[in-house]
């Protein structure tokens, strides 16, 4: 069963250690939009082999867009649960995190808890089908709604989501232990420590820093031996990913202030935002004036329902039966196909040599890892989970008044342990439809459980349905709509809370017009929490030495990079400083200009490629950084979309190993620890 765990850091110590990192990178949708792109300029090329390959690429979408989500794959290696014999190594820390959250979402497979997701949707049923009863003013529906049965659902969804909520502290234990800690990254550790051998790298760490020009090239070297375009659309996606990887995580590093080896989670949360921001400007004709763009923000095309899991769909998938077999430890779907498995191994053992026994990487585990990854995507963008913005409900009707204190979860003492809806109380000749009134509110107000308030409960509607009776004379329609609408705008608040605590924590993305705004302040139980959003974390921030800030920008900002995150819960949202927690010598560039995310994605005007700016030229040790001719000054490769079109075109060639997480920064080769311990400032190497 997969469980929250680091992995075993080795205790000898070697002189030259490999220093990976678990690497941060553009997210999924940004490198879905880089593939995207890079095919639409191969089919308009005038070149008979780029349009090719971009023909190729489109008749086996799913392949290439497996592709382009590149080296991220590693994050879930190995991702399934051990199940019979064979070898056994823990989850990664990033595949054991996501059990937690997929755990919650689905729930423990118990009648009591059958998670979230289906809590959520049974309320928007009930509320669905008691609002079409109050459009018809059917009382005939309402009296069957007590004598279907349908009451006893709603009770036992009423005690579900209590359960929940009663487990769901340890469940966010569980999480924050597995960000502030077994996702840290094995190499991260103090100065006069020594570094861990290769055999305590998690799957993505080597990926991103052992070798990963010469595996991307074997992918390519593999595929046109086969043939076989599958493989093939697959390599020319990796080799858009990689692109994607030189060329933009730079930018996203000086958003952060460091590279991932020191802020792990904080380039994740900044990386969703950065996905935000690139999908919405691509979906449409988009142009910026300034820090506004036209359209504005609100109008962008959102990732909430963007289904980007249906793009790398090779077969069906259950997410509720997956999210069972995480549960019981079960055997993952075989979706994956044998031979393609068999592809990517071998391409492996090309670029590093057979794996031993023990290793990570193993045929048997990408299954594993392309149905997390499926999972992830299907979580955050199949519209499914916390979902879309709610529509605007528009004004109450005229007879409603203001709203009820309950309406908004948020507000301590209103939804639970406070007052919470009112249910009538026992009258001679009752009023059906004051009665129907109070029995919604009971049945609808415990989903404050989602959100974390205390009981209003099962009790109160029992009581509420108890007052059901036969022949009342008279309904009060009205009254019975605008309690109707106080609850929509009560789940619409509950469900808009859920969304921005997933946003906060980084699960999940931030809504487009969460963009238009510097700064965001969200209210989780009463408690204010501000935190850098829109131009902030889509804009690049120069970071660079001293010594270099005159020549290259006229408003250096800090230095670059700082050091190690301290770990702290919810921190990861503030932009870390020169002086805490320190910046790491010796000081390097992470980017040179300030300008949106369009510049290192595609921006062939601004950012064109150049013979001093191209991926595909590489440099050598030392000094292991690629600078722009007879200077010092750091290359700033082109946008990701003209360098993939390069790479795609020299398919078959030699790749250089950059550094995929661009951690010491712009241009660098991988790199390694020299000496037994880490030194301050630190001492590298080139990789060997």
């Amino acid at each position: 069963m997969l469980t929250h765990r680091a992995l075993p850091l080795g205790v000898s110590a070697i002189r030259l250690n490999v220093y990976p990192l678990e690497a941060v990178m553009p997210g999924i949708a940004t490198q879905f939009v880089v593939l995207e792109r890079t095919i639409d300029k191969l089919g308009a090329s005038g070149n008979p082999m780029l349009e090719g390959i971009a023909q190729l690429m489109k008749a086996n979408s799913a392949f290439a867009y497996l592709g382009a989500v590149g080296p991220s794959l590693a994050d879930f290696i190995p991702a399934d649960p051990p199940v019979g014999t064979g070898p056994s190594t823990p989850a990664s820390p990033y595949a054991s995190l996501w059990a937690i959250v997929l755990g919650i979402a689905g729930g423990d497979g118990t009648p009591t808890d059958p998670g979230i997701l289906y809590v959520i949707n049974e309320f928007k049923r009930l509320l669905d089908k008691i609002e079409g009863i109050v459009v018809a003013q059917d009382l005939g529906a309402l009296k069957d709604l007590r004598d279907s049965g349908e009451v006893a659902v709603i009770e036992q969804v009423a005690d579900q989501l209590k359960v929940i909520v009663d487990g769901m502290l340890p469940r966010v234990a569980g999480i924050g232990a597995a960000i502030t800690t077994a996702m840290k990254p094995a190499v991260n550790v103090a100065p006069g420590s020594p570094p861990p051998p290769p055999q305590a790298w998690s799957a993505r760490e080597w990926m991103f820093w052992k070798h990963p020009g010469r595996f991307a090239q074997s992918l390519v070297s593999r595929a046109q031996a086969s043939g076989d375009p599958r493989f093939l659309a697959y390599a020319y996606g990796y080799l858009s990913s990689f692109s994607g990887c030189a060329s933009i995580n730079p930018f996203l590093n000086s958003v952060v202030g460091s590279g991932h080896r020191q802020q792990w989670w904080r380039t994740r949360w900044v990386g969703n935002y950065a996905d935000t921001w690139v999908h919405g400007f691509y979906a449409r004709p988009t142009v910026m004036a300034g820090d506004t763009p036209n359209p504005p923000y609100p109008q962008w095309t959102g990732l909430c329902d963007a289904a980007l899991h249906d793009r790398i769909s090779l077969g069906s998938i259950d997410p509720v039966a997956v999210m069972t077999g995480l549960r019981q430890s079960a055997a993952f779907p075989s979706v994956l196909p044998a031979d393609f498995s068999k592809f990517w191994m071998s391409a492996w053992e090309d670029a590093y040599g057979p794996p031993p026994l023990t290793s990570r990487f193993r045929a048997g585990a990408l299954n594993g890892a392309y149905v997390m990854t499926w999972m992830k995507l299907w979580f955050q963008t199949s519209g499914l989970v916390v979902g879309c913005p709610a529509k605007s409900l528009g004004a109450p009707p005229s007879t409603c008044g203001s709203a009820p204190p309950w309406v908004d979860p948020n507000v301590p003492g209103d939804n639970g342990s406070g007052t919470g809806p009112k249910v009538p109380e026992p009258e001679s000749d009752p009023d059906i439809g004051e009665i129907i009134s109070g029995a919604i509110l009971a049945i609808l107000g415990v989903a404050s459980f989602i959100f974390g308030g205390a009981a209003i409960g099962a009790a109160l509607l029992a009581a509420g349905v108890g007052l059901m009776v036969d022949g009342a004379i008279q309904i009060d329609w009205d009254k019975l709509a605008c309690d109707i609408f106080w609850l929509r705008m009560y789940l619409n608040n509950g469900l808009k809370a859920l969304h921005d605590l997933l946003t906060l924590g980084g699960f999940t993305h931030p809504y487009p017009s969460e963009l238009a705004l510097d700064t965001t302040t969200i209210t989780l139980l009463g408690i204010p929490y501000t935190f850098d959003s829109g131009k902030r974390l889509a804009k690049s921030r120069p970071l660079f030495p001293k010594e270099l800030t005159g020549a290259l920008h006229r408003e250096p900002v800090g230095s670059y990079p700082t050091k190690a995150w301290d770990g702290g819960l919810g921190t990861w949202t503030q932009t870390p400083t020169a002086s805490s927690p320190g910046v790491e010598a010796p000081e390097t560039a992470a980017y040179l200009v300030a300008e949106y995310l369009s510049f290192a994605v595609a921006d062939d005007i601004g950012n064109p490629l150049s013979s001093t700016s191209d991926v595909r030229t590489g440099t050598s040790w030392p000094p292991g950084e690629r600078h722009l001719p007879g200077t010092l000054v750091p290359v700033t490769f082109a946008n990701a979309v003209d360098n993939a079109v390069d790479l795609i075109g020299a398919a078959g060639s030699a790749v250089p190993d950059w550094n995929l997480d661009g951690d010491r920064g712009m241009a660098w080769l991988t790199w390694q620890h020299v000496g037994p311990t880490i030194s301050d400032p630190m001492a590298v190497a080139g990789e060997s």
